[in-house]
């Protein structure tokens, strides 16, 4: 990104040049991009989503849905998937394909993400007090760092939820960012009693070897 005349600060410059990035991930490794005015209006409708996102999450805008997960033998529910919405003052219910992947680039999503466990947790105890299980969608970004596990395990016991009843769902594209650390993750959860499930597996790169040496539940 070149320094121009309408940057006021190096704040400015710095999320061109972040933008552009995003631009060559994008388009795979070993490139770049170079920022120009067609871009900016991108940028800045990413720095406003991220500024209103921060806000929502001060407001509490952000809350679950609970989708049922069906038994196909006997059409029983059995469980429930909690999925995010964000209920927009302006723009109404929004749909996680409209903010969530602006939330993963800023690196908000973890922080909405333990917002968004704690009402699930509070929210679907009496949906599963006769049984059933309730599944958390984990961002990659929470295997990266350092005692997500722990951190979990606390929320659960702030709020009460039965950790027999909790699973965690995980993607594939998870699985392959850093296998023997999500193992490692999953393993200590079991053990404490919360399940694991696989989601989008045949999307990727599908190793059968995953399910065999990963405790999965699901």
């Amino acid at each position: 990104a070149v320094a121009q005349a309408r940057h006021e600060n190096i704040d400015e410059l710095l999320n061109d040049a972040d933008a552009a990035l995003y631009r060559a991930k994008e388009g795979g490794r070993q490139r770049f991009v170079l920022f120009d005015d067609r871009e900016q209006r991108a940028a800045m409708d990413v720095l406003q989503l991220e500024k209103e996102m921060r806000d929502a999450l001060h407001a509490g805008q952000f809350v679950p849905f609970f989708q049922p997960i069906v038994q196909l033998i006997d059409a029983r529910v059995v469980g429930y998937e909690a999925l995010i919405r964000w209920q927009h003052p302006v723009r109404g219910l929004l749909d996680p394909r409209e903010f969530l992947p602006v939330a993963e680039q800023t690196g908000l999503i973890e922080a909405i993400d333990w917002h968004i466990y704690g009402l699930a947790c509070t929210a679907a105890a009496p949906l599963v007090c006769n049984g059933g299980f309730l599944n958390l969608n984990v961002s990659p970004r929470h295997f990266a760092g350092k005692g997500f596990d722990q951190s979990l395990l606390a929320l659960v016991q702030r709020t009460g939820f039965d950790v027999a009843k909790l699973h965690i769902e995980v993607t594939e594209s998870t699985l392959l960012g850093d296998p023997a650390t999500v193992a490692g993750v999953l393993q200590r959860l079991q053990d404490a009693g919360v399940g694991a499930a696989l989601d989008d597996f045949g999307t990727g790169y599908s190793s059968l070897a995953y399910l065999k040496r990963l405790p999965l539940d699901q």
